[in-house]
């Protein structure tokens, strides 16, 4: 029986057909291969089942319910788990609460997250693929091939009734790829159903129970395993005969060395004691395991990590230059990560190869625009032209994009990581067939790679390394694939996993705005003449400031931004006084204020959300419609004599604290409640890190951002509210610059400006830092512009320090 079921199912963007009635079931208990070229259609089918696209016509049940709405969470719900090529982990979260944000928050029995249950449940299911990583640690802290495992991990323990592997195992050696296909036949035999995509034809054909080939959008084959080979399996891929290059000993045509690496290391140990030598126009290929040190020495021979040792090019001594001058003397580069380290998603697929090659200089545009046209014809790079964007080539022609850069640069030795990760078929033959023609042109390349069998068909001699170091090496032609593995194995015989270690956080930023604020009350209490006084009048000055930093800081972590909120903030502060002024009581004064602000915020939210300009430029709109009704509601004029029932609000007092101090440690708590306790407020966090990732996490940024909006709002009505009950009157210019501040206090406090990170502990102590800047610098009787000097110079050292952090 079919646990899905696809009829009729098309999809077709601005010119491009993705899908063209396709009939496809999935039976429960198969393993079913979805085989095709980059852009043959299968990652939108994928996100069709996933629940991220709608199809334009055709049906889809799960389970044998009709699916009528597309939606993660419903597909999901429906039992259908997704591991992607490209991790969906969200990069400023933890890989705990990766998992959380997709399975739910578990609750203490007061109703609060239980945060350690989340960490305890992400350790159990990591234990499948991934049990040695810290589920404390980001995200962003782990490499592809350990994001992978988690990935696959969580799916896995997950169970659900069709698993999606989307290229599993493109970033894995074969170790790893092993364990994942084991557990693969454990779960079907269990009756579960895959749909396995993957460019290794040698795992398909080990794998899959059926196997189903699209081209051009259309399904053009679909039977068992056993009813077609690799020949006439990749012919229906690619709609013709490919003939597959047989690896042959090649004669290397000027055996003279061109690289020699001697006693050569990374600094931090990854790769240590390298002696090499790489010949004029020789294909050097290195396998080795995850975490065996390959990527590392890439990475050092490139000058990207620091490195101990001799590097020679021919007769240069590399070693002192930086990585511009080793590119310059003829050591390239090429990555291995393509979407991280490689494309420019922003800039089209000609200023992508021609990017670099010209060093600071003045560009010859048509010597350029020649030269990206003859290696794009060159390398076959399908695009509709060199104007078109990178980021809608298909990942085959992308890796082509990043090698033609490398080409550009001329370069007399070619280091290239995973030269065809993630590619199909027939990119692949193509990439190896321009690799093999630049060698026999005299260049020299060194590549690294996770898949054996690109290694054994394209290396003229072949290295391991394991365990940071160089171990074996055999002529490409020769060497059995067992012993290559063999020699990769780490030689320690012990069977135990190592016990995580919890990740050590660096609460830098907290404990200097701590030492900071110190600091400031020490002087502070020393300069005035009644150091209690003056530190009550701080905490009051600031409570205002406090509560919009709060708010948009919510917004900040979310990704986004509100410049209008100081508009917002006036605007409040008119109708307040306004109402107060037509006699009106207090409290429908303050309802006046707070319904202005939630209105006025979440209608910024709708705005940012609902078209394709950034929310700063949009919030700039607003700001100026917002600062005009204030002058046209209040008539150009102050508004004077506020009732002394409206000015209580600032000026009472309960338990001899005043109202101000308790209203903003309200708004602190339910802010700090609404972040750490509510599906909500870990949403923002979300948002923040990766609106890509949110998404399949079933977190919508549409749905979500308009209420964060409303929510500062709130806060800044709240504000407007005390600062025209503190002062009794109203003026025209109310809440001028207070976005910069309110901004500045929250990115002086950890909100990462980027979005994804901040506190509200943070952020109270970038407001009283702020707060108590100020007023030293009035006790010292410092010019008042001196505030604005010390304070950009305290927000551009917090950046620095914490894209040190962020980089590290």
């Amino acid at each position: 029986m079919a646990f899905a079921q696809l009829s009729g199912i098309g999809k077709t963007y601005p010119g491009i057909v993705a899908l063209h009635d396709i009939d496809l079931s999935i039976e429960r208990g198969e393993v079913l291969a979805l085989v095709g070229e980059n852009g043959a259609g299968k990652s939108t089918l994928i996100e069709i089942l996933a629940g991220m696209v709608s199809p334009d016509s055709g049906d889809l049940l799960l389970g044998g319910k009709r699916q009528e709405q597309s939606d993660p969470l419903r597909a999901r719900a429906a039992g259908v788990g997704v591991v992607h090529q490209h991790s969906y982990l969200l990069p400023d979260l933890t890989v705990a609460e990766n998992r959380a944000l997709r399975r739910g928050y578990p609750r203490t029995q007061r109703g609060a997250i239980d945060w350690s249950g989340i960490d305890r449940d992400a350790q159990a299911d990591c234990q499948l693929l991934a049990g040695t990583i810290d589920v404390t640690r980001r995200a962003d802290q782990l490499n592809a091939v350990e994001q992978q495992l988690v990935e696959l991990s969580m799916a896995l323990a997950e169970a659900p009734s069709l698993l999606i592997l989307d290229e599993p195992t493109a970033a894995l050696p074969q170790r790893e790829t092993d364990a994942l296909l084991g557990h693969v036949r454990t779960y079907v035999q269990g009756g579960g159903s895959v749909l396995f995509v993957s460019h290794r034809l040698e795992e398909v054909f080990t794998l899959a129970d059926r196997i189903a080939v699209l081209r051009d959008g259309a399904l053009v084959w679909l039977g068992p395993t056993s009813a077609i080979d690799r020949t006439n399996l990749v012919a229906a891929m690619v709609g013709r005969s490919l003939d597959a290059a047989a690896h042959a000993e090649r004669k290397i045509i000027d055996p003279s060395p061109a690289l020699t690496i001697c006693d050569f290391g990374s600094e931090d140990g990854t790769c240590q004691h390298i002696d090499l030598t790489v010949y004029r126009g020789e294909i050097y290929g290195i396998y080795g395991l995850v975490g065996a040190g390959q990527s590392a020495l890439g990475h050092a021979l490139a000058g990207l990590l620091p490195a101990r040792g001799d590097l020679r090019l021919y007769d240069c001594d590399l070693t002192q230059l930086s990585p511009v001058q080793r590119s310059a003397s003829g050591l390239v580069y090429v990555p291995g990560d393509r979407r991280l380290q490689g494309m420019f998603y922003a800039l089209s697929t000609g200023e992508n190869i021609a990017l670099g090659a010209e060093g600071l200089g003045w560009i010859d545009r048509s010597q350029e625009d020649a030269q990206v046209a003859e290696l794009m014809e060159r390398l076959r790079v399908r695009a509709d032209g060199p104007t078109q964007p990178v980021g809608q080539l298909s990942g085959g022609n992308q890796q082509k994009v990043l090698l033609s850069r490398g080409l550009r640069r001329h370069p007399q030795v070619l280091i290239i990581e995973e030269p065809t990760q993630g590619v199909d078929v027939a990119a692949k033959a193509e990439i190896h067939d321009q690799l093999r023609a630049l060698a026999q042109r005299g260049t020299t390349i060194l590549f690294t790679s996770s898949d054996l069998e690109e290694v054994l068909a394209l290396a003229d001699r072949i290295g391991v390394m394991r365990e940071g170091s160089l171990v074996a090496e055999w002529p490409g032609h020769t060497v059995p694939r067992e012993a290559i593995i063999e020699s990769a194995l780490p030689r320690s015989k012990r069977t135990e996993q190592r016990v995580p270690q919890r990740a050590v956080h660096k609460p830098w930023r907290l404990w200097t705005l701590y030492l900071l604020n110190a600091l400031l009350a020490a002087v502070g209490a020393t300069l005035a003449p009644d150091a209690l006084l003056n530190a009550r009048d701080i905490l009051l000055n600031n409570t205002i400031p406090l509560i919009g930093a709060l708010g948009v800081g919510c917004i900040i972590i979310a990704g986004s931004i509100d410049i209008s909120i100081g508009s917002l903030l006036g605007l409040s502060a008119v109708l307040a006084g306004l109402c107060d002024v037509a006699g009106l009581p207090p409290a429908l004064s303050a309802c006046a204020a707070l319904t202005a602000g939630s209105i006025g915020g979440w209608l910024n939210g709708w705005l940012a959300t609902r078209s394709r300009v950034h929310a700063i430029v949009m919030t700039l709109g607003t700001m100026a419609i917002y600062r005009g009704l204030v002058v046209e509601w209040s008539g150009g004029r102050w508004i004077l004599g506020l009732s002394e029932a409206l000015r209580t609000i600032a000026h009472g007092a309960f338990l001899a604290v005043p109202f101000p101090l308790w209203i903003a440690l309200f708004v602190w708590l339910v802010v700090w409640i609404l972040l750490y306790h509510s599906r909500f407020g870990r949403s923002l966090y979300a948002l923040g890190s990766d609106e890509r990732a949110a998404a399949y996490a079933g977190i919508s940024g549409r749905a979500v951002l308009p209420w964060v909006f409303a929510l500062c709002g709130l806060c800044i009505g709240l504000a407007g509210l005390l600062q025209a009950a503190r002062f009794g009157q109203v003026q025209t210019n109310a809440g001028v610059g207070f976005e910069l501040k309110a901004i500045a206090a929250a990115v002086i406090g950890g909100v990462h400006i980027a979005g994804g990170r901040g506190t509200p502990l943070g952020i109270a102590l970038g407001v009283l830092l702020i707060g108590q800047l100020a007023n030293v610098l009035v006790l010292l009787h410092v010019p008042a512009y001196w505030e604005g000097i010390f304070l950009g110079a305290v927000i551009l050292s917090t950046l620095a320090l914490e894209q040190r952090e962020r980089s590290s």
